[in-house]
């Protein structure tokens, strides 16, 4: 399998596909920081130190637990992609050899804060766009509609389900 990895130079011109590098085993993989220390959902989290090698496939990152994209590497760099439910928060990272041996894993003493961040989404009900009405209508989030919803609460019961009341 062959893999390219194309870059601009400082100056903005093109340099060509650069050669994907693994590690050197003769020099020792090292782990200085991440950041950030804190975001939300999709946030891009960069793991600094030295000999990761750019073959994104031979590096894991795992952040609160859940494993995170690797977006790429430049050898001094690691760029992941911080996944849904990693509130945990402690980064780890694993760089395997060319035989997809376990070569290092290191996990930051530090944790990633992950922030809630609003997203607005229809979750039920639809909007007859000819006449721009709907009707009221019990039933799952498929089936159910609303006609000028107020107020929405969520909650969740004793056996651990959730339940949204709307006014």
């Amino acid at each position: 399998m062959s893999v390219a990895i194309i870059g601009c130079s400082d100056e903005g011109g093109y340099e060509g596909p650069k050669k994907v590098e693994a590690t050197d085993p003769s020099k020792p993989i090292t782990f200085t920081d991440f950041f950030p220390k804190e975001g939300s959902v999709r946030t891009l989290i960069f793991c600094e130190g030295s000999n990761f090698g750019t073959d994104i496939s031979k590096i894991e990152v795992i952040i609160g637990g859940v494993p995170a994209p690797v977006i790429g590497s430049s050898g001094t760099r690691i760029c992941a992609m911080v996944p849904r439910r990693s509130e945990r928060g402690d980064v780890m990272v694993r760089i395997m050899d060319q035989s997809g041996r376990l070569q290092k894993e290191y996990t930051f003493d530090e944790k990633f804060t992950l922030n809630s961040a609003l997203q607005v989404n229809t979750l039920t009900g639809k909007v007859d766009p000819q006449t721009n009405s709907s009707s009221i209508v019990n039933g799952t989030f498929e089936e159910a509609e609303f006609q000028n919803p107020w107020w929405l609460e969520f909650d969740v019961d004793e056996e651990g389900n959730k339940i949204i009341y709307c006014i």
